[in-house]
Parts: structure tokens; sequence; C-alpha cells
């Protein structure tokens, strides 16, 4: 499921909270977070323990204060779930911004070079015969000389080019390694939040089960 699709629909269910059956908003809220995290996720699951409480209150008895009490905590999470898929959205468009960047920043070196190539493209001087003979160094017949200084312009532009397409190859690789670290360097991001949210999720679990027993307890009382 789209996570804009989801951060909606847990937005629009924080509103219902108080508009119709409990319990039927409990499980309506479990299905949009299920579709986004699967059943088997430490969020799906938590929030599935949550109903399964409510439903066993429910069986035994269950009063406006008790009814109140679940809302409350089922808004505590759906609050950080919904905090936690704002953050994972605003990740994922720095990411793709900054690839976009990248991206557009090889196109523009790219189209940069290829001008530079194609102003470089000297024509091949004519060669004519003089009108009026002139003494050469080293008394070197005219069509040898002509024949010389055309192949070295030949061979200089040659040069030119074969080194201006090597730096340019270069760069362009140079652009390919810095992409591929910004992958890792996303990859080990999203690593690093996803443990830190199993984490939280365990604490909270701890905190849930430390809150049932408290009121278990005050229940035997």
């Amino acid at each position: 499921m789209n996570i804009n699709y989801t951060i909606d629909k847990l937005k629009e269910q924080r509103l219902k909270v108080n508009f119709g059956d409990a319990e039927v908003w409990l499980k309506t809220t479990y299905a949009f977070i299920e579709d986004y995290f699967k059943s088997y996720s430490t969020r799906a699951s938590s929030f599935q323990s949550l109903i399964n409480s409510f439903s066993t209150k429910k069986i035994f008895g269950i009063t406006a204060a008790d009814i109140n009490s679940f809302k409350k905590q089922a808004l505590e999470y759906l609050n950080e779930t919904i905090k936690y898929l704002e953050d994972q959205r605003e990740i994922q468009l720095k990411a793709e911004a900054e690839r976009q960047k990248i991206l557009q920043q090889m196109r523009s070196k790219e189209k940069t070079n290829t001008e530079k190539r194609e102003a470089t493209v000297l024509p091949a001087p004519p060669i004519s015969l003089p009108i009026i003979k002139t003494q050469l160094p080293f008394g070197i017949a005219p069509g040898l000389f002509w024949a010389i200084l055309v192949a070295l312009i030949s061979g200089a532009y040659l040069l030119g080019r074969d080194f201006g397409s090597s730096k340019f190859d270069k760069e362009k690789s140079d652009y390919y390694d810095q992409v591929k670290s910004l992958r890792f360097d996303t990859s080990k991001l999203n690593q690093v939040i996803e443990s830190k949210d199993s984490i939280i999720q365990e604490r909270d679990y701890s905190l849930k089960k430390i809150r049932d027993s408290l009121a278990s307890i005050k229940k035997e009382k």
C-alpha cells in the first residue's frame, strides 16, 4: 500500500475515534495498519493485542471508562505510527531528490563535454600550391612540407579528442560511484531506523504489559 494513502487513512481514523462502535473502530484501524506493515510486524501485532484485550474485557463486562481507556491507548499508538510513517516519507523524498540532483548534474556534465568535443573539431586545412616559390627550411620540398604539416595537425587533433574522451569517461564513472554510495548510505539509514523502531515497539509492548498488570491488580483489590 502507498505510504501517503496509509497516512491519510490513519488520520481519518483518528478523527472518527468517538463516532460509532469502539470495537468496529479498533478493527478498522487495525486493517489499515496491517495492510501496510503486514500482520507479522511488531506494529500490527501490538495493535491486535489491544483489540484482543478489548474483546476479553467486553465478554466479562466493560464500562464507559474502560472504553475510553482503550481509545486513549489506541490513539497514542496511532499518533506514534503516523509520526513514524511521515518520517519515512520524508526520508524517501530526500533520497529521491538527491538522486535526481545527481542525475541532473551527470546529464549537464555530459552535455557540456559533448559540446566541447564538437567545438574542438578542426577542419583540415586546404592544400594549395603556392603562387610564389618560397624558400623552406632545410631545403624541404613544398609537397613534403605540406604533407608533414597536415600529419602534425591531424595527430594533434586525434590526441586532443582521445584525451577529452578519457577525461569524460572518468568523470562519468565518478558520478556513478557517488550514486552507489548514496544508495548504500540510504539503505544503512533505513536499517538504523528500523532497528530503533523495533526497540521502541518492544518498550511500548513492555509498558503495555505493565499497565495491564497494574490494571489487573487494581481490579482484584
